[in-house]
């Protein structure tokens, strides 16, 4: 891992993860959202969904660290999916995503994607190949995500074909209950800017 050999004390841990708190300007200004997007598509998984869907296609807002996963069939899938999403998110924020950064797969550099976020003037920034230290953030949500699916499938032995809805339920639940880092704040609650409820909650795999 990097810089994993150096010793920076108890200290110096406890200070990188408070980002959110010394970059010198306010995590709830509503003005942030959209600014910049972290993309990254997951797969292809061993066994298919029910709907025949082998790929996940995991999206995060950097500011509010909000998520959506789109599952889609084939690599070729992923604008159409990611072009939905931009449409969604400008009617629900009334304005365009600003920055975006993702790897040099080529599901993310071609054609299709560069004329979109020319029309949409959206800068498409690459991380570095073999570096993906540069996108931490959306490598840890598919860790997460990942593990999270496995251990609501495994206890009530489930196919893994529902891995979609598992993973799809875990993204939901974290979206509503993780704390955003320095700050007691739900990520939902920062991007929605209302409260959220939980009362709906149920066990995964429960009967209905």
């Amino acid at each position: 891992m990097f810089l994993r050999n150096f010793y920076v004390g108890k200290t110096g841990c406890y200070i990188n993860k408070l980002g959110c708190l010394i970059q010198g300007w306010n995590i709830r200004e509503p003005q942030r959202y959209l600014n910049f997007f972290i993309l990254t598509l997951m797969g292809p998984m061993q066994v298919a969904n029910i709907g025949g869907k082998r790929y996940v296609l995991v999206v995060v807002d950097d500011i509010s660290r909000f998520t959506w996963v789109n599952f889609i069939r084939e690599k070729s899938d992923t604008f159409e999916s990611f072009k939905e999403l931009c449409i969604q998110l400008h009617r629900e924020k009334d304005r365009g995503i600003v920055r975006i950064r993702s790897d040099h797969g080529t599901e993310f550099e071609n054609s299709k994607f560069h004329e979109f976020y020319t029309y949409e003037e959206i800068k498409h920034e690459f991380s570095s190949p073999i570096t993906p230290q540069q996108n931490g953030v959306v490598e840890r949500k598919n860790r997460i995500l990942q593990e999270s699916t496995r251990v609501m499938l495994h206890p009530k032995h489930l196919p893994y074909y529902f891995w979609a809805e598992a993973m799809n339920t875990a993204c939901h639940v974290h979206n509503r209950v993780t704390l955003r880092a320095g700050i007691a704040t739900t990520l939902y609650e920062l991007w929605k800017e209302r409260k959220t409820t939980v009362k709906y909650f149920y066990v995964f795999g429960s009967k209905c």
